[in-house]
């Protein structure tokens, strides 16, 4: 389904729209209000209908849920957030307004995949061909040698390092961390640094360095200037992001197989 273009659900609604007077609302006052006026709009509805509103109601919290900051956000003020959202709300406006949202959201996740993959399409030209991770005076170190084959002088280069064991499954450490170069790697040039890496995340890691394996992709440049050329840091498209871009598109397809009538029983 082409992302932008109106959905089958979307033309359905205004097709099928429901009547404008007397029909329920959502009340978002507390919890059990909510709840009721739920139930009590989708009374009204066919089976059809049930279902997808009923899915977009879902849909709703799955988005709130996305957006809330963990660290911020308990299950009842996300609750609180999306009763506000949808109070006052009819069937038909709910779906409206589901439709609009999730197209959306679709959409900038897209735009934030082709963002990030565009980047790290240009990092390819930054060649990182070997690293060491080892352990001077207790300071967890690596080495790294790097050639640019772009066409931009690099002042600052910034990197995705994973440290890895060979008998166990997951990381050791992964961590984001950043080298400035002082007259910086011009175009062709080849150089190697060993810098600390002074993140507290990184005594987590061991120090004795044998049998581990330090893999290392760069993920941002930036210019003489200091500004960025290619960043797939700043706003990268992760695989939260993917497992989130999966969920909405099933969503898409489940209201695009389950478009409602929007009649009533």
């Amino acid at each position: 389904m082409r992302l932008g273009a109106p959905t089958l659900l979307s033309a359905l609604i205004v097709a099928t729209g429901l009547s404008g007077c007397g029909e329920p609302t959502l009340d978002g006052s507390t919890d059990e209000t909510f709840l009721s006026s739920v139930k009590t709009v989708m009374e009204t509805l066919s089976e059809r209908d049930r279902k997808a509103f009923a899915r977009a109601v879902e849909g709703f919290e799955f988005i709130v849920t996305e957006n809330a900051l963990a660290a911020l956000d308990d299950s009842t003020r996300i609750r609180e957030r999306l009763r506000k959202r949808l109070d006052g709300l009819s069937a038909e406006e709910t779906l409206e307004l589901w439709n609009e949202r999730l197209t959306k959201a679709i959409a900038d996740l897209e735009e934030k995949k082709i963002q990030t993959d565009a980047a790290l399409e240009g990092l390819k030209d930054v060649l990182v061909y070997q690293t060491r991770y080892y352990v001077q005076r207790g300071q967890r170190v690596v080495e790294l040698k790097v050639q640019n084959k772009t066409e931009h002088t690099i002042s600052k280069i910034y990197f995705h390092g994973v440290l890895t064991a060979s008998d166990r499954r997951r990381p050791l450490v992964e961590d984001d961390f950043n080298y400035n170069i002082p007259k910086g790697l011009k175009p062709t040039e080849a150089t190697g640094w060993n810098f600390a890496l002074l993140s507290p995340i990184w005594k987590n890691a061991p120090e004795t360095p044998e049998g581990l394996k330090l893999t290392v992709t760069v993920t941002r440049i930036d210019d003489e200037k200091e500004e960025p050329v290619y960043d797939a840091l700043t706003n990268r498209f992760t695989k939260d992001d993917a497992d989130r871009l999966e969920k909405l598109k099933a969503y898409q397809e489940a209201s695009a197989v389950d478009a409602p009538n929007l009649t009533a029983r």
